[in-house]
């Protein structure tokens, strides 16, 4: 029954990255319409691994949420469930890269790392491997800012699909550099989304408006947004992963 969790697990506790863990894409366009929309570049993040879940309602459970230096949810099931249970954690910032998670039956106590086994824009999914009546679970997190939890049943431990995250970074008018805020949280959620192995590639596409009449010079402003937002997430180090470079 848990073989999926187990085997997801070992996956990512396993993998190892080379210099270039990720592949790395670069595209560029120039848009035939003007407006602020059409000044960004965007940053498509593919994940590699999706469990899919469906929100389980009235699960009987005592769940009780305390933030300090951490947050720790500690976790009293009041049923057993023979069924592979996700705990989904809705984050808005400092999205975690691991849970420290601690078990406790009767007299016997169990202390383990969980990796999620998936990380979205504003959540993250650890598994829960035992739901058992009167059994403690005590989950931590190195991070203070998240909302209230809740429990997904995978659908079928057998599926699995890419996820498809996208950002949009916004420039001002003829510019190729931006303080824009999202770009100390996108290169947050990369850095932990390689970390935890689920990062499969990353697209970065550059967009120029149309208020230039020098197509030729539209073309170099959107491939510089789009090189400046990959380095900025990524490192310069980053340039020698490009796979393709393509101009749409």
């Amino acid at each position: 029954m848990y073989k999926t969790l187990i085997f997801l697990l070992v996956l990512l506790t396993s993998l190892s990255f080379s210099v270039c863990p990720t592949q790395v894409f670069l595209k560029y366009k120039v848009s035939d319409k003007s407006g602020k929309y059409f000044r960004r570049t965007d940053v498509i993040l593919y994940t590699n691994i999706k469990v899919k879940g469906e929100k389980m309602k009235n699960v009987e459970a005592d769940i009780r949420v305390t933030k300090g230096k951490s947050a720790v949810i500690e976790i009293t099931p009041k049923v057993d469930l023979n069924e592979d249970i996700l705990l989904v954690i809705p984050v808005k910032s400092d999205l975690p890269e691991v849970a420290n998670i601690e078990e406790l039956e009767g007299n016997v106590k169990k202390n383990y790392i969980a990796y999620p086994v998936d990380i979205g824009k504003d959540y993250v999914k650890f598994p829960i491997t035992s739901f058992k009546k009167e059994k403690q679970i005590k989950v931590i997190l190195e991070t203070q800012d998240i909302g209230n939890p809740y429990f997904e049943k995978m659908k079928n431990s057998e599926i699995k699909e890419s996820l498809k995250i996208t950002y949009s970074i916004y420039f001002g008018y003829a510019k190729v550099k931006t303080e824009d805020k999202n770009l100390e949280y996108l290169k947050d959620l990369i850095s932990k989304l390689e970390k935890s192995g689920l990062l499969q590639k990353v697209e970065f596409i550059g967009f120029a408006d149309a208020n230039s009449k020098n197509p030729e010079r539209n073309a170099e402003i959107a491939k510089k947004r789009a090189l400046f937002v990959l380095e900025e997430v990524l490192g310069k180090e980053a340039l020698k992963c490009v796979s393709q470079e393509v101009s749409r």
